[in-house]
């Protein structure tokens, strides 16, 4: 194992990123339109879902079909089943769980704000961006967020809350054998990282499918995400960006060389086998062959270290950052060599 060392931690992690100038933008919060499909679900009266169906359907189509035919399929052949539906929502641990929804998020005014900032700073740096309509679920403990388009060629973000309920909710139990509960990435379940949630999927949808299957791929792909978060947050610590802990970041920053010459010693830069680059790009306790104080995904850490040393270099815009396809050229570009402390 190679050795990694440790230098003067100077760089403060609560401070945002970079020496430039913060573009002056007003929150476009106002223009977001949430929709509280959850509580919509929930107010069905099971005594006559017919009719409740019918006028949900009618008045929110797009999500109504996603959500019963994708997320909780209980549709069939285009048709509801009734009786799983009513099964469903009067389920005890489905009222459970929404019930404790209704009570963390009776509003969301701060996280609209916050992602109303974010997207303006986003259509500074991408005028195509739009500003998309938010439905809150419940999601059946499956995901987080993800973005699809409605019926009139809008952009729309699906917010699972029961999956922001924060650190101190029993999501062991749900399943305990699930990596998708395991503390280390539960303690990550919070309302805080909605925002961050929303305009990742975003980003996600903006950058488009990855090119390659390398890790430099992963890593270049993940590094231009956290780059781009990194603008439209320009408060937010880049730990929180990348949804490391504090200490989780203060050890990659220090270990930055290290991680690096990992990378090369054990000549993973350009290696394919998925198996051997998951943790150091996939959810993982911490990343396989480095100390156990490292975190998973040590590839995004190093990935937004790339991008942002290209960056620098160049006169590139975020604009042609996003459509850049050669991985090849933006890594010999931005001459990436972390420095020995």
């Amino acid at each position: 194992m190679l050795k990694f060392t440790f230098g003067i931690f100077a760089l403060s992690i609560l401070m945002s990123c970079g020496g430039e100038k913060t573009p002056d933008v007003n929150s476009v919060a106002d223009q977001i339109e949430v929709i509280r499909f959850d509580e919509m679900l929930m107010d069905l009266d099971t005594n006559n879902l017919a009719e409740g169906l019918t006028t949900l359907e009618a008045a929110e189509p797009d999500i109504f079909n996603l959500y019963f035919r994708q997320l909780i399929p209980l549709t069939r052949n285009g048709e509801h089943d009734l009786a799983k539906l009513a099964d469903f929502i009067k389920n005890t641990n489905v009222r459970k769980s929404n019930e404790m929804i209704n009570a963390k998020f009776k509003s969301m005014d701060d996280e609209v704000e916050e992602i109303g900032k974010a997207v303006s700073y986003l259509k500074h740096y991408l005028q195509s961006s739009e500003i998309p309509n938010l439905y809150t679920l419940y999601g059946d403990y499956s995901y987080q967020a993800f973005i699809f388009e409605e019926s009139d060629g809008k952009d729309a973000v699906g917010i699972c809350l029961d999956m922001f309920l924060g650190p101190d909710h029993n999501y062991k139990a749900i399943d305990p054998k699930s990596p998708l509960f395991s503390d280390y990435i539960t303690d990550r379940y919070q309302r805080s990282y909605i925002p961050i949630k929303v305009l990742g999927v975003m980003m996600e949808d903006i950058l488009g499918p990855m090119k390659g299957t390398r890790l430099l791929d992963h890593m270049i792909y993940q590094g231009k995400k956290q780059y781009i978060l990194s603008k439209v947050f320009p408060k937010t610590s880049q730990a929180n960006l990348l949804e490391f802990s504090n200490s989780e970041y203060r050890w990659s920053k220090e270990s930055e060389l290290g991680i690096w010459d990992f990378f090369l010693d054990q000549e993973l830069i350009f290696d394919t086998d998925q198996q051997k680059i998951n943790s150091y790009i996939n959810e993982a306790p911490r990343s396989k062959g480095m100390p156990e104080e490292s975190p998973g995904r040590t590839g995004h850490f190093i990935g937004y270290q790339i991008v942002k040393a290209f960056m620098d270099k160049t006169s590139t815009s975020i604009e042609d950052l996003v459509n850049y396809q050669d991985n090849d050229e933006l890594f010999r570009l931005s001459k990436y060599k972390p420095s020995r402390q």
